[in-house]
């Protein structure tokens, strides 16, 4: 990485320009304290290289794309639809709340926590 400076008065100011962030939601947040706690050397090496926000954004990423997928799986099979919604929104919103913990118990392991 090369830095180029610019002459402002009698100082040498560095030319920097922050890139685009990722954004990190929960899972990438528990990925890094997993990493953080329990494998060390791995999260300072990607620390170092410059890979840490990549590497949460990925898992961030594919954990919430197998999160959809499997409570749709779920809401199939257990026949949650927009009609069962308006029959007893109460109880379909109790059921969805369930299926998304039984998609993230599933995906936590898998992919954050491995």
């Amino acid at each position: 990485m090369q830095v180029t400076y610019r002459q402002t008065g009698d100082y040498l100011l560095p030319e920097l320009a922050l890139t685009q962030e990722q954004k990190i939601g929960k899972y990438g947040i528990m990925r890094k304290e997993y990493l953080k706690n329990t494998k060390r050397a791995f999260y300072n090496k990607l620390l170092i290289q410059g890979e840490l926000t990549k590497h949460l954004a990925e898992v961030e990423s594919r954990a919430l794309e197998e999160i959809t997928r499997l409570e749709a799986i779920f809401a199939q099979a257990e026949d949650l639809t927009e009609e069962t919604k308006n029959e007893n929104p109460l109880a379909w919103v109790q059921r969805k709340n369930q299926i998304h913990k039984q998609a993230e118990e599933i995906v936590l392991p898998e992919i954050v926590m491995n």
